[in-house]
């Protein structure tokens, strides 16, 4: 900063956070370059928080409740209602769009496990009857059976002994 002695800069205006055409704006009301206090003043009344505290007086003098204003506030509050409404019936939408999708996803897993147990357990079941086929005939020719009468009695007492899980 540049001391208070000496006058100030644009650039000392910009620290202060006002505009080049602002600080041109200050020269043509004063008549005169700004010295550093005037424009330090001219930076805090043109700030946002106190440039309401200077407005607020012309701010209240406004009407508040003509019918055109009352109108125009309807208006926007029916906008609202109506982009709320949309909003609203969107998020629903894209709601039940992501639960139909999981729901696909789930019983599509679902199904498809059913069909791999299944398939496990007829491969389980053709396994238990390939074995059992492979001990009668092993019985069978492990038997001395002297004739065709004989070994059909005995694969058919075999047969009615077998109990399939």
């Amino acid at each position: 900063m540049e001391s208070i002695e000496s006058l100030p800069t644009v650039e000392t205006a910009k620290k202060l956070g006002i505009l080049p055409e602002e600080y041109d704006k200050i020269q043509e009301i004063l008549g005169r370059k700004p010295n550093f206090t005037e424009l330090s003043i001219f930076s805090v009344m043109w700030s946002e928080h106190c440039s309401y505290k200077n407005s607020i007086v012309w701010l209240k003098k406004l009407p508040k409740d003509s019918p055109r204003m009352l109108a125009k506030a309807r208006e926007e509050r029916a906008i609202l209602i109506k982009e709320a409404k949309e909003a609203s019936e969107k998020m629903v939408a894209e709601a039940k769009d992501k639960a139909k999708a999981e729901y696909d996803r789930i019983l599509a897993d679902a199904q498809l496990s059913i069909t791999q147990q299944k398939n496990a357990a007829l491969i389980d079941v053709k396994n238990q009857v390939g074995s059992l086929v492979i001990e009668v005939a092993e019985k069978v020719l492990r038997k001395e059976l002297s004739n065709k009468a004989e070994q059909e009695g005995y694969i058919k007492q075999l047969a009615d002994g077998v109990k399939l899980n």
